[in-house]
């Protein structure tokens, strides 16, 4: 049998841009990638051809995100597993927590696309790998569902 993980970059990768994969993670997981210090202070709007734009409380904050902006890029890309963002934008602007939970809500799957997932996935034997197919393919079934209902 033939490894996945070496070629799995550039299977997952065309998928996940084209269904919007990394900004939903983004979203979903803002908190883990940036710390609880700055995630307080500077929230996603979109990522979009690499370029990860966010929403920051105040200038002071933008300088800081202008300054660390290489470490927090490698950061992003160390969590993806490869080179999502290549450029931080800042907008400054005050935000509240109901701009937090507009991208949460739009977010997270539901148990049931979790289920299915992981039915797809019962034939993977590394358990990293495994865990990280069933959450895209949640992910991504839930945007499905979310399209089809918008329709």
């Amino acid at each position: 049998m033939k490894k996945v993980t070496g070629n799995l970059e550039k299977i997952i990768k065309p998928i996940a841009l084209k269904n919007g994969f990394n900004e939903v993670r983004i979203f979903s997981c803002w908190k883990n990638i940036m710390g609880s210090k700055l995630y307080s202070q500077v929230k996603p709007i979109k990522l979009k051809n690499k370029i990860l734009h966010v929403m920051v409380q105040n200038s002071a904050v933008a300088t800081d995100i202008a300054f660390k902006s290489p470490i927090l890029i490698e950061k992003i890309n160390q969590f993806f597993g490869y080179k999502a963002v290549e450029k931080i934008t800042t907008l400054q602007k005050r935000f509240n927590e109901s701009d937090e939970n507009k991208h949460k809500a739009a977010a997270k799957p539901d148990q049931g696309c979790f289920v299915r997932a992981e039915a797809m996935c019962n034939d993977v034997k590394d358990e990293k790998l495994k865990k990280t197919l069933i959450d895209f393919m949640a992910l991504i079934e839930k945007e499905t569902i979310d399209n089809f209902n918008k329709k």
